[in-house]
């Protein structure tokens, strides 16, 4: 009898996905996001977001293993790896940047995204990989 493999693609987004009791347990890490719909986003640079996140993804690569064929990386912000907000919710991004220690926005936001990309192949999860991405700069700044 022939073996078939069967292949499996992984594709999360953090800001979907995660949990209310995460979001009420860490609302220093929580962005309430309002455009185009209000939606409360844990923050890609949050030491307790990376630290779940991370376990999520090391139960992932134990229970399926050599079955992924490719990894689709996205939601480190509203729903892409590019941006975080829109212009609307910018103002409360960056409040919260500043909250966390960071100088501005683009600093914490390219840390947290740093940290995926590096978690990910520490984890050992990558495989092949393409990432999710919308406008790079969705409020015309190129700063």
């Amino acid at each position: 009898m022939k073996q078939t493999r069967s292949w499996l693609d992984s594709s999360t987004n953090q800001a979907s996905i995660s949990p209310d009791w995460f979001k009420d347990a860490y609302p220093e890490e929580i962005l309430h996001l309002t455009d185009p719909s209000a939606l409360r986003c844990p923050v890609p640079w949050g030491t307790n977001f990376q630290t779940r996140w991370e376990i999520v993804q090391t139960e992932l690569k134990a229970r399926y293993s050599g079955r992924v064929a490719y990894n689709v990386i996205q939601g480190v912000g509203r729903a892409s790896e590019s941006f975080l907000v829109n212009s609307t919710d910018e103002a409360a991004a960056t409040a919260l940047a500043h909250a966390s220690g960071y100088p501005d926005l683009r600093t914490a936001f390219k840390t947290g995204v740093r940290w995926m990309i590096d978690m990910h192949v520490r984890v050992g999860i990558l495989c092949q990989s393409s990432w999710s991405l919308g406008r790079r700069y969705p409020t015309g700044r190129r700063g």
